[in-house]
């Protein structure tokens, strides 16, 4: 696929149920949403978003998770911080909750499972 836009060194790609989203490595919080070109080998940047955290590399372009109107995410791999952040989504901008207290000093990557309602 020929993506037609200048986006770096893509890292992690999500598909959000209408773009792609793809981050970029390293990054200071920039996901892509990129459009499918429906019968074509391309997609189109169609808008970024800007993540912002309490450190200064957030989103080092590792693993995130969309679901809906929230994306999670490492705050990062370079400042040895082991957070994992929520922003709302596409809207970006501060980090809406953080989990903390995992055992590592650097995260790349987060899964989101959701209990059964069994």
């Amino acid at each position: 696929m020929t993506i037609r836009a200048t986006v770096g060194l893509p890292g992690n790609i999500q598909w959000d149920g209408t773009y792609l989203a793809a981050g970029e490595y390293p990054s200071s919080g920039t996901i892509y949403r990129l459009r499918i070109i429906a019968r074509s080998t391309s997609a189109r940047l169609e808008s970024t978003v800007s993540l912002q955290g309490p450190v200064t590399n957030p989103a080092q372009g590792v693993q995130f998770w969309l679901q809906g109107g929230t994306l999670i995410m490492p705050f990062g791999t370079k400042k040895n911080v082991n957070v994992v952040g929520s922003w709302s989504y596409p809207a970006g901008g501060n980090h809406t909750s953080r989990l903390t207290g995992f055992g590592g000093v650097e995260l790349y990557g987060v899964t989101v499972s959701v209990p059964s309602s069994n």
